[in-house]
């Protein structure tokens, strides 16, 4: 949306006055600091212990050292569409002056051949507030014009001639509102929506899996049931810092991908500072509710975020080494949820759970990969499978749902079936329609209408609700008749 100040306010401007651009968070939806900042921590962790000693060397050389470490996809940043359509039809002097780092800012220049000219922090200066007001002055005279964002663009829009704002705060849309010839570039979006979103709230439906244990032992009392509605939520929000993580590190990969390019981090919707902030303020949420809880259950869960940063670091680009890990972390949901609630898991439970999220986990892999094929591409970025693997992975996908069904029949056939079920041989329904899910769920991959999250999937999919209907009632009857 374009904001204009009333026509009777405004003043005539020449038409080439000169437009000073600044960088992060006007132009770019993001703060390449924090950008190059997330990388650095993902390529070279060990360098996070020599950011002190570069800051206390001032903030210019701060950037520099991590510039001087880091390359940036600065054709993937996620740039602001509406004011960079608008820049591309101005026919006057435009000049990106940003406080980024040098090196980011010509690249930039480069990627988009619409500035005349470049002003940005160099070694011994941080081309920010009144320095970046003082060298625009040096660069173009006292007359110009300036797209910001922040408060700190307050310096230089008290002294240039016209004000451009890009998704500033409300406080500053008022202050400058009478001052003539502003203009307002602001995306509408519920700031709480996108949280919501981003911490994958749709996402707590895989922890459900935690009271598996408590179903299938027939112990749904209270005493049972409350700490695993407490261990759901500790999971959950534990979860949601992984996943916050995750995307944080997956950045540049995910705005290359159709979907998730749309997620609040990776679209600039969220900055990455408040993705920063939340991930502590998430796990000691998690780990508040975990202390009330028995020790194995904070053993296990401990266990869970050690697994998913490995994932998120480096598992999850090893080929098949990603999609076990993903089938062990479904696991130790339903084992740790045996944990909060006292119940002994049994490992026929275990070993039908690692086939069958195997499976899926592989399915996963399998649309992803589809895609690619689909765009003649050799290699999904950030993973390590080619487009050539698309029937390896189906083979070993779909064995593994076959072998899922038959633990399950194995399980109905042994002795330890009748210690909670009076009359096990209703639980044979329950093999054929599972293996109808498993090959429909795989059908629907290699036509490539399989949603790339079989959770999503499974949620938004009437028959599978009929599939759990039907396994629900088939347990009940063995259970009741």
């Amino acid at each position: 949306m374009i904001g204009k100040a009333k026509d009777s306010q405004a003043k005539k401007l020449p038409a080439e006055l000169p437009l000073c651009v600044d960088l992060d968070g006007t132009l770019v939806k993001t703060d390449l600091l924090w950008e190059s900042l997330i990388k650095l921590l993902k390529q070279a962790p060990w360098c996070m212990l020599w950011l002190p000693f570069w800051l206390l060397q001032g903030k210019s050389r701060f950037k520099q050292e991590i510039a001087d470490r880091v390359d940036l996809e600065v054709a993937s940043l996620p740039y602001h569409s509406e004011f960079l359509s608008y820049l591309k039809e101005q026919e006057r002097p435009l000049i990106l002056a940003t406080a980024s780092c040098e090196k980011y800012a010509l690249e930039i220049a480069k990627y988009l051949p619409i500035f005349d000219q470049v002003i940005s922090t160099k070694p011994g200066q941080n081309l920010s507030g009144s320095n970046k007001l003082r060298r625009i002055r040096e660069v173009v005279g006292p007359h110009f014009g300036y797209a910001g964002n922040a408060h700190v663009d307050c310096q230089i829009w008290d002294h240039c001639d016209e004000v451009i704002m890009v998704n500033p705060p409300k406080s500053l849309v008022k202050k400058y509102a009478a001052k003539g010839e502003t203009k307002l570039f602001q995306d509408q979006k519920n700031y709480g929506k996108v949280l919501l979103t981003q911490i994958r709230i749709h996402q707590w439906a895989k922890n459900f899996l935690l009271f598996i244990p408590l179903l299938l032992a027939h112990m749904l009392t209270l005493e049972q049931v409350i700490p695993t509605v407490f261990a759901f939520f500790s999971f959950s929000v534990c979860a949601s810092a992984v996943y916050l993580l995750n995307d944080l590190l997956d950045l540049e990969s995910d705005r290359c991908h159709e979907r998730k390019k749309n997620r609040p981090l990776a679209s600039g919707h969220l900055p990455i500072a408040h993705g920063v902030f939340l991930i502590p303020l998430l796990l000691l949420i998690s780990g508040g509710i975990a202390l009330s809880l028995p020790l194995l259950f904070q053993v296990s869960l401990l266990v869970y975020f050690i697994m998913t940063l490995a994932y998120s670091f480096r598992l999850k680009s090893l080929m098949l080494i990603d999609v076990i890990t993903l089938a062990m972390l479904y696991t130790i949901r339903i084992i740790t949820g045996g944990f909060a609630a006292g119940v002994e898991v049994s490992t026929w439970l275990i070993t039908f759970s690692l086939f069958f999220f195997f499976s899926l986990a592989l399915a996963k892999r399998y649309s992803e990969l589809n895609k690619v094929r689909s765009k003649n591409q050799i290699s999904a970025k950030g993973r390590g499978y080619f487009a050539s693997d698309l029937d390896q992975i189906s083979n070993f996908g779909s064995s593994s749902g076959m072998i899922s069904v038959i633990v399950m029949a194995l399980y109905i056939n042994s002795d330890n079936v009748t210690r909670y079920y009076r009359h096990p041989y209703f639980l044979w329904l329950i093999c054929p329609v599972l293996l109808y899910w498993i090959c429909r769920v795989w059908m629907l991959a290699h036509r490539d209408e399989l949603h790339e999250d079989p959770v999503i999937f499974a949620i938004t999919d009437w028959q599978s609700y009929i599939v759990g209907a039907v396994i629900g009632l088939t347990a009940l009857a063995a259970i009741l008749f």
